[in-house]
């Protein structure tokens, strides 16, 4: 694991002191960063303490799953098995698993122990302050914009960026504030002062955030700045999800969150595996089209729980199934915005099909340095006028963010529509060291835009995902390889095979091989292509093989039809979600007979009210 070195040196700790009339909330801010600061009084205490708080949960939650210290079961069963010397092997055996989860358990604490996070970032704007944070799990986006009409009176506001100390103690703190007495906020500006002398309360952090860490920051909050479909649920509707969450226990896959989408029809929602369905009390979707997302990790939803009483609206933009969701809660004058990426769990796998929705042609310089100048006079600016002052196209400026995105410099705000200026560090960021993950990654790139991969077989299994078989050639090592995986519908690879020498002794204990993950960078851009395709009618032309599934939900009862084209033949099959589908094989004379059933049929269901889906 790569880390990048950081320092952060503040005056003293975030505190809160009180008295019986007065309380007083110092945020420390990091003296090495440009002056930024300001004083105000809170006109509401109680909710200003809650959104901060839900603050603090998103910095140190981790929802990845976590190996049960199963060793006090092990000694227990270790002395029973010596209690019959017939079983003595037995007993050597249990050692040996206990010392093993021993030594995992004692890894896992090391590695936590040695990687930092981030402090809080505040950015002090002329419409709003806001305050970001990313969890230690590497998977979740938090965002808390402060309109200044939350303040009765703002004093010497200092704009720019920096970090803030926010200790568990000051969260302890911030618990006390109450209605009954005045609240005060400031960022000091002491600390930005040179001249002053070193005092005993001064300390510096030396941090080291690890580079998958500071990667998946920059790619989830980046990725607000990307083409979105937006749905408006009821604070009422999370609040039924997230009970409902609380009370039963998923014991089986898959686990997904479901949102049916059905234009001028509320967003409906859908737990999975129990295939429960809350229809939304929100605002109709306003899309064109109908479709169906599913995301995973919903338990980081409960980060929510703490804000849905001072709710009003909650705003929801996603990528697609399995890359990033956002949730932006509107509270009046403030704004919780949530960044989930597609997993909880970060990995490899998730990083390589976000890693699709960016461009990696760069930009222009002087137009990259033009945006930059304009933002960092302004602070904010719309799409709109930046085309107006900049006299670039739309495209090219939308270019130029999306890097700027991605380095840190710059980040979209969904609340207000605009773009922001927001340094992530005083130091710049090595971005070429972010690129990939590692050198296999590095290297699956480069051989899909050598043309070197090539899919072989599609095996689509009704209700559990695509198998995938394909082979790669290495012209540097002369061979061609094989490979082939199991993709399931929440979008994990499983059952990976590769001929490689490297995966063959690794067995993807260190995960997968440059051919397998070059095959999956060639399917998740055929798959892509083929989306494009088929909202542009083209495919209809030119598609030999292809699988689609349609749903249609009578209340809580969903309907099932899955199409497979293969070349002359066509597979259907049909019947209720969850039960043994029926199956139809059909052939025919050519190609193109079997293709214009295959939309036929589909017109059909449309016209019937399906939707295209998962199976």
């Amino acid at each position: 694991m790569s880390f990048t070195e950081v320092q952060l040196q503040y005056h003293h700790p975030s505190y809160v002191q009180a008295d019986l009339e007065n309380i007083a909330i110092h945020l420390s801010p990091d003296g090495q960063r440009t002056p930024t600061f300001f004083q105000g009084t809170l006109r509401d205490p109680l909710r200003f303490r809650e959104a901060l708080s839900a603050l603090y949960h998103v910095i140190g939650s981790d929802f990845r799953y976590k190996a049960k210290d199963r060793s006090a079961y092990m000694q227990y069963l270790q002395r029973q098995a010596l209690k019959d010397s017939s079983v003595k092997i037995s007993a050597k055996n249990l050692k040996k698993a206990e010392e093993a989860i021993l030594d995992k358990l004692q890894s896992d604490e090391d590695e936590a122990q040695n990687t930092d996070i981030f402090d809080p970032l505040i950015t002090i704007h002329p419409d709003e302050t806001f305050l970001e944070v990313f969890s230690k799990d590497e998977s979740t986006y938090a965002k808390l914009s402060i309109k200044w009409d939350v303040f009765e009176d703002v004093k010497d506001p200092r704009y720019g960026t920096t970090h803030i100390d926010f200790s568990e103690g000051f969260y302890n703190s911030l618990q006390n504030l109450r209605t009954y007495k005045k609240a005060h906020l400031a960022i000091d500006p002491e600390s930005f002062d040179k001249t002053a002398s070193k005092e005993e309360g001064d300390f510096h952090k030396d941090l080291r955030i690890p580079d998958s860490w500071l990667r998946g920051f920059l790619q989830v909050q980046s990725a607000a700045s990307l083409p979105m479909t937006h749905f408006e649920l009821d604070p009422i509707d999370m609040y039924n999800t997230l009970t409902y969450l609380r009370m039963n226990k998923a014991k089986k896959s898959p686990r997904g969150l479901r949102f049916e989408l059905l234009p001028q029809q509320p967003p409906r929602i859908i737990l999975e595996p129990w295939e429960e369905v809350f229809f939304g009390q929100g605002a109709p979707y306003q899309g064109r089209d109908s479709q169906i997302i599913r995301t995973w990790g919903r338990k980081r939803l409960q980060l929510l729980a703490r804000l849905l009483p001072l709710t009003q609206t909650i705003h929801v933009y996603t990528l697609g199934s399995g890359l990033p969701t956002f949730y932006v809660l509107d509270m009046g004058d403030m704004t919780f915005t949530l960044g989930l990426s597609g997993w909880t769990n970060n990995d490899w796998s998730s990083s390589v099909q976000f890693e699709l929705m960016f461009p990696r042609d760069k930009a222009d310089d002087s137009l990259r340095g033009q945006l930059r100048e304009n933002l960092q006079q302004s602070w904010f600016v719309s799409m709109g006028d930046l085309v107006d002052d900049l006299g670039a196209s739309k495209e090219n400026i939308e270019a130029a963010l999306q890097l700027e995105c991605r380095e840190g410099r710059v980040i979209y705000d969904l609340a207000s529509d605009v773009y922001r200026y927001r340094e992530l560090s005083s130091q710049p960021i090595e971005t070429e060291k972010l690129l990939f993950r590692n050198d296999r990654e590095k290297l699956a790139h480069q051989l899909v835009e050598k043309d070197a991969a090539t899919i072989t077989k599609l095996n689509h299994v009704i209700g559990s995902g695509t198998e995938i078989h394909g082979e790669i050639e290495d012209k540097e090592a002369y061979r061609t390889y094989k490979s082939s995986f199991f993709l399931t519908l929440d979008g994990r690879l499983t059952r990976a095979k590769c001929s490689s020498p490297w995966f063959q002794k690794t067995q993807f204990k260190e995960g997968p091989s440059e051919y397998i993950l070059a095959l999956f960078l060639l399917y998740n851009r055929q798959t892509s292509a083929q989306e494009a395709l088929r909202k542009s009618g083209e495919d209809r032309q030119i598609i030999v093989a292809e699988t689609r599934a349609l749903t249609k939900r009578t209340g809580s009862v969903e309907q099932l039809v899955q199409l497979t084209l293969d070349h002359k033949k066509l597979h259907v099959q049909w019947g209720q979600r969850g039960t043994e589908l029926r199956t139809q094989k059909l052939h025919f004379n050519s190609p193109e007979e079997a293709r214009q059933e295959y939309f036929a049929r589909i017109d059909g269901l449309h016209n019937k009210g399906y939707i295209d889906t998962e199976a």
